[in-house]
């Protein structure tokens, strides 16, 4: 995902953009950004006042899995190996405030090195 625009260059395109002078498409051109850039700028401009990129662009999400939350399932299953994917989101659930989902279970199973299989 590529990086937000500037504030500075956002500021000149709404400006240019507000003055008039030239349609959505030529602003877009001059400035070389999508006009739809330019409507979203624009109306971001109108609905907040702000021309600010949004604090979530671009990187990773937050992992919703702490260290905790890690040494739960853990010992989860070490003690019932046999436990199901759904059983052991059940089980986090039930102790975190953080919800999780059925993927994100296996997903930090996957990151701890845990297997599904069931060897004898």
């Amino acid at each position: 995902m590529p990086a937000p625009l500037s504030l500075d260059l956002r500021q000149r395109i709404v400006k240019a953009a507000l003055e008039g002078e030239e349609s959505q498409g030529e602003v877009a051109r001059r400035f070389d950004v999508g006009v739809a850039t330019v409507v979203r700028l624009l109306a971001r401009h109108r609905r907040t006042g702000s021309l600010a990129p949004n604090d979530n662009q671009g990187g990773t999400p937050r992992r919703k899995v702490d260290e905790e939350g890690q040494a739960a399932l853990r010992a989860w299953v070490a003690e019932e190996p046999d436990l199901t994917l759904l059983e052991l989101m059940d089980k986090y659930n039930e102790r975190f405030d953080a919800p999780i989902s059925r993927a994100t279970v296996g997903r930090e199973l996957h990151r701890l090195g845990l297997t599904r299989k069931k060897r004898r």
